[in-house]
């Protein structure tokens, strides 16, 4: 977790802390379980190994909880070198017939300096300067906006050859 960004109003915040969240409603005979079914598929879909990312999953709840990485570069100096950042962070799906809730939460990177280094993204220093941490965040910002797009495409649409 991390504290609320006080250069930065790009990221939608629940109590201090960046958090995405909406409740997706859809069409109402959509049962539960395929919804949970949807979503464990596109959790395959969208990162390298679902069972490495899925955290917790209990089919009778309809909750998924995945911990993910994507990369985003960081630009570390004036001279404009940058560094690839690996961008953690947890992705909490719950489903209940004819809709679910997503949400997309504590936000970390990794990046290279001395050493690896976890860094809650509001509270990296400005490497490099404050122009250049704001393109990072924005980039941040526009990964996770993919990430919501692609899942409510996923959660639209139904698993061929499945029976619910």
């Amino acid at each position: 977790m991390f504290a609320k960004s006080q250069d930065n109003k790009i990221f939608p915040e629940v109590n201090g802390e960046i958090n995405y969240t909406e409740v997706v409603s859809l069409d109402s005979s959509i049962k539960k379980d395929e919804l949970y079914y949807r979503a464990k598929k596109w959790f395959a879909d969208t990162y390298k190994s679902a069972n490495d990312v899925i955290q917790m999953q209990d089919k009778d709840a309809g909750t998924l909880i995945g911990k993910g990485i994507f990369v985003v570069q960081y630009i570390l100096n004036f001279m404009g070198h940058a560094d690839p950042a690996d961008v953690s962070h947890t992705v909490k799906i719950y489903t209940k017939d004819g809709k679910y809730k997503y949400e997309i939460t504590d936000f970390s990177d990794r990046y290279y300096t001395e050493e690896w280094l976890s860094v809650p993204i509001n509270n990296k220093p400005p490497i490099g300067n404050k122009k250049n941490k704001l393109k990072f965040l924005t980039e941040v910002n526009a990964k996770v906006l993919e990430l919501i797009e692609s899942l409510k495409k996923a959660m639209g649409k139904p698993i061929a050859g499945k029976d619910f």
